[in-house]
């Protein structure tokens, strides 16, 4: 009973803690977005009045920047209807059945313990979107989500015009090392879902798109060890037309010294960053539509 009691009081110092890193992640990423805005408003007109004073059609060009974005838009929506179709039956990756018969001598199988979703989300910015993650904290399981997020660019995009989101998946670990040394963690991450990115730059325009989707992994006992980030999918680009699915299941390899008889925490997450920046330009990820999810169903250490 001590021994669950004092597991609980750990869980929650370490919920707090992630809690508190996050909310300063998002406090920074809410100033930057707003000083953007800012820059937008203070800039405003100053493409125009440069190409003008370089002789340059500014009408005809607000006119073909509104045509290209327009039929950006269609096909950014058919791609991604294409997309959410093909997500009703996708190629889910089978998983490996560790825990009956491919358990390595003396590894421990662990499940998580708890889980949460944190999102950078502005109100009223329909420039970046993402799904509602209202209170998802489970104990005691839960090791597949839900989480999509997505952000469109606007106007020439050289000062302003940017939609961005970071969306955050936490699952933890627990387990008590019998000796101290070097452990070797092996979370599985699994991925079902597909990802949009679309971008065409000009000479005359800023236009540009990001996307990332990183598999993270730190562990905590007496402190904070270093932090382990794998990028699945990272793409900055001017100009890019992708749509693709991502079904893969991936063991990462992560190490730390931990000592014996004391609980240690792994702490696994999945991180989903968009940006976009100019008219027509999108990016988006979707883990949530049909069969599409995010998962780390154990970890291995060993």
């Amino acid at each position: 009973m001590k021994s669950q009691t004092e597991l609980h009081e750990l869980n929650q110092q370490l919920i707090r803690q992630i809690e508190a890193a996050e909310q300063e992640e998002i406090a920074i990423s809410h100033s930057e977005m707003h000083a953007q805005g800012l820059e937008a408003q203070n800039h405003c007109g100053c493409d125009n009045d440069t190409l003008t004073l370089a002789g340059l059609n500014t009408k005809g060009l607000l006119e073909l920047e509104q045509k290209q974005a327009e039929k950006s838009q269609a096909e950014f929506d058919a791609m991604d209807a294409q997309m959410a179709e093909d997500s009703a039956m996708p190629n889910i990756v089978a998983p490996l059945q560790v825990e009956t018969g491919f358990l390595p001598d003396g590894a421990q199988l662990l499940t998580p313990s708890w889980s949460q979703t944190f999102s950078d989300k502005l109100e009223n910015n329909d420039m970046a979107l993402s799904n509602d993650i209202g209170t998802q904290a489970i104990v005691g399981g839960g090791n597949c989500k839900n989480v999509w997020n997505w952000a469109k660019g606007g106007g020439w995009g050289c000062t302003g015009g940017v939609g961005q989101n970071t969306q955050t998946l936490y699952w933890t670990f627990w387990f008590r090392p019998k000796v101290s040394r070097f452990y070797s963690i092996k979370p599985r991450f699994q991925f079902n879902g597909y990802y949009i990115t679309k971008a065409d730059d000009k000479w005359y325009n800023c236009k540009n798109t990001r996307l990332r989707i990183s598999a993270r992994t730190q562990a905590y006992q007496y402190n904070w060890k270093g932090l382990s980030s794998v990028d699945m999918v990272n793409i900055n680009s001017g100009n890019i037309n992708l749509n693709r699915r991502l079904d893969d299941a991936r063991f990462t390899n992560y190490s730390a010294l931990l000592g014996k008889d004391d609980w240690a925490a792994i702490v696994c997450s999945v991180q989903l960053y968009v940006r976009a920046q100019g008219s027509g330009s999108y990016a988006k990820n979707d883990f949530s539509t049909g069969a599409n999810k995010v998962c780390v169903p154990y970890v291995i250490v060993n």
